[in-house]
């Protein structure tokens, strides 16, 4: 059996970015209106996600550090 996830977002302003974290894929949001970055990832069972005020190189930047 394999888990199914997904997640919400208002899709009049964010803008979705399928990218690479360290080799792995990761689902990048921006919301341009509000200044916000979302970046959600896995490992195995564990889901991860950043999320606040930032650019999307800074969300990207952090999680990379994560890993």
């Amino acid at each position: 059996m394999k888990a199914v996830r997904g997640q919400g977002y208002d899709t009049d302003d964010t803008i979705v970015y399928e990218v690479l974290l360290n080799g792995k894929p990761a689902l990048l949001l921006v919301r341009e209106k509000d200044r916000t970055a979302s970046i959600f990832w896995d490992e195995g069972i564990m889901v991860y996600k950043i999320s606040g005020i930032l650019s999307s190189e800074e969300a990207v930047k952090m999680a990379e550090s994560l890993e």
